[in-house]
């Protein structure tokens, strides 16, 4: 039986500074300023990166995965890096001041600890539902009713209990589009 290596915690920051780079194919901000980053562990030359999406209905998950995987294998000495996806926990409040400000230039607002919503274009607090569908599946529709502007918030779906690992998202995407043979008849 071999030993098990210690974590390298030299290499897990190298690894947090390589997602740092790593963008939500969706939104403007990092998967570390997002909050999707749960645990980065390296031993050896082997890389464990936790994540929590922040909308499990995602269909991004899979691109957020395979640009983890290629940023975290691009690393000197990290041959092989496993996603371990955790289901729910994820909430505004994890979004970083950065990454909130990031969210804000694109119009974009993610909910505080304690649910409440800021205008990312006045910063009034002001604001009221317009929606629960806004142009992705984690977002919904706002209004401000300060500046008169409309803009879109990021879902929070903070789940209660542990963070049970899921399934870990396709390394390639589920076909979308029309079935075989073309689109069904009218």
């Amino acid at each position: 039986m071999s030993a098990v290596p210690p974590p390298d915690r030299a290499r897990e920051r190298e690894v947090m500074r390589a997602l740092a780079a790593v963008e939500d194919p969706e939104l403007p901000v990092s998967i570390v300023d997002l909050g999707m980053v749960r645990a980065v562990t390296v031993r050896g030359s082997r890389a464990v990166v936790e994540l929590v999406p922040t909308f499990l209905a995602c269909p991004a998950l899979w691109m957020v995965e395979s640009e983890v995987r290629r940023s975290v294998t691009a690393l000197p000495g990290v041959a092989e890096c496993e996603v371990a996806w955790r289901a729910g926990g994820w909430s505004g409040a994890d979004v970083t001041e950065a990454g909130r400000r990031a969210l804000a230039g694109a119009g974009l607002a993610a909910p505080a600890a304690g649910g409440e919503v800021a205008c990312p274009f006045c910063g009034s607090p002001d604001v009221r539902p317009a929606s629960p569908f806004g142009s992705a599946v984690c977002r919904s529709a706002a209004y401000c009713d300060r500046c008169r502007t409309p803009f879109e918030v990021l879902k929070d779906k903070r789940s209660t209990g542990g963070a049970a690992p899921v399934s870990g998202a396709p390394d390639v995407p589920a076909p979308v589009g029309p079935p075989a043979g073309g689109h069904p008849a009218p």
